[in-house]
């Protein structure tokens, strides 16, 4: 393997490892979160999240990063139902 391929493998571990972390926490909030709000599904929440996404990085990888969080949003759904 040359070494800039090992070096960019290298540097996209490190990041999975921080988002996986960044990830458990969020989660973990979201179980919280599931004890004082009224509804599981916040829509307008959700809106308000991506909008300030789209503010601060709305370039060619916004879509991306989009999807990616409606993912987020939905897994985050699925924890707080099973509470």
């Amino acid at each position: 393997m040359c070494d800039e391929l090992k070096k960019y493998r290298d540097e996209i571990d490190s990041l999975d490892t921080k988002i996986a972390e960044l990830l458990r926490i969020r989660f973990k909030i979201a179980e919280k979160l599931r004890a004082i709000k009224k509804e599981i599904r916040d829509e307008k929440r959700e809106a308000e999240i991506l909008n300030n996404l789209r503010k601060r990085d709305n370039d060619e990888l916004y879509e991306h990063i989009e999807q990616v969080y409606k993912t987020i949003f939905n897994e985050s759904v699925k924890i707080q139902k099973k509470l």
